[in-house]
């Protein structure tokens, strides 16, 4: 959605420190990273870190991202429980 070349696999599971998992024991789900990297010396402060200051540049993504999971989710035929 977003093209290829804003898209990054990463290269091994990441627990992340998220307890989303047990979200996903009870409803479906999916959990994505929205990078914020600006493409500074050293990488972009990590979010604990006393540098770190969110990257506005990255919400139009995640916007668009979330909007386009949404519309997409609203087309599937769902069956009541």
């Amino acid at each position: 959605m977003l093209g290829k070349e804003k898209y990054q696999a990463l290269p091994a599971p990441s627990l992340g420190g998220e307890d989303f998992a047990y979200f996903l024991q009870k409803v479906p789900g999916a959990f994505f990273f929205l990078g914020l990297d600006d493409g500074r010396d050293g990488g972009y402060p990590s979010l604990h870190h006393p540098q770190f200051d969110f990257n506005d540049a990255a919400l139009e993504n995640g916007i668009r991202t979330m909007t386009h999971l949404a519309l997409d989710w609203c087309k599937e035929p769902r069956t009541g429980a």
